[in-house]
């Protein structure tokens, strides 16, 4: 094990065989290569680096462009990722993909609807495809036997299942779960609570956060591309392949 007690500032090109420890600040120059990294503070990966095994940063972690996080990486703060970073695992209370700036006009689930603690409807179930309606305000947990769309400005105060591909178009608000037997694709400044599951690949457009501070939640997928912008709170997970594109 490399063992650093203070800051550590490494030189670019260069590959570290061994576990680092680092009790102060750690800053990797860009293309390096390592096995495993744990930071007191946080810890700053150059421009195409590689980690092998994992990461851990007490403070905050961020990954420069063209990163290759073959591992699991959490942080007790935050994670930011940078354009065309590839990733596994991420956990941590807030996870930044890019720049990810506060939209004054999104709307997030919660804040003018009634929690999933009143009263809701029965649940929803249709054979077949299914459009929700742009705009529509549905209080009930929604399951399709088909592919699901749910149009712009949607708000459903429940959770959603489809047993083919869904579509969640710009906008749209969903207090509980996304789930989707097939591909999954979430558009522009959505705002989910749950946890976010596709079982085939999963694509996240700009400006939508998954989760809230409160109320962490998982995204998962075997293969997920997710756009700069994005925000998560909680694991971000692709079993598979993660990465990270420029928006749309």
């Amino acid at each position: 094990m490399l063992v650093a007690g203070a800051d550590l500032i490494l030189p670019p090109e260069a590959t570290f065989s061994r576990d680092i420890y680092s009790r102060g600040q750690f800053i990797g120059g860009e293309k390096n290569n390592y096995r495993a990294i744990l930071g007191e503070k946080n810890v700053y990966l150059g421009a195409s680096t590689r980690v092998m095994r994992w990461v851990h940063a007490v403070g905050e972690f961020t990954a420069g462009l063209g990163c290759k996080l073959y591992v699991r990486v959490s942080s007790d703060s935050l994670i930011r990722l940078q354009a065309n970073c590839s990733f596994l695992r991420l956990n941590a209370p807030r996870i930044e993909i890019g720049h990810a700036a506060v939209n004054p006009g999104a709307t997030t689930p919660h804040s003018s609807v009634p929690s999933r603690d009143s009263k809701m409807s029965p649940r929803f179930l249709h054979d077949g495809d299914f459009e929700v309606q742009p705009g529509q305000v549905i209080t009930s947990d929604i399951v399709v036997r088909g592919k699901l769309r749910i149009r712009p400005g949607a708000r459903v105060w429940g959770s959603v299942k489809s047993l083919e591909d869904m579509v969640v178009e710009d906008g749209v608000a969903v207090e509980g779960s996304l789930i989707s037997a097939g591909k999954m694709l979430i558009g522009k400044h959505c705002a989910i609570r749950g946890p976010v599951v596709a079982e085939r690949e999963l694509a996240v457009a700009c400006g939508t956060r998954c989760g809230t501070l409160e109320h962490p939640t998982t995204v998962s997928a075997p293969r997920i591309r997710v756009e700069q912008g994005v925000i998560v709170f909680g694991t971000l997970w692709a079993r598979e392949s993660g990465e990270v594109v420029a928006h749309r």
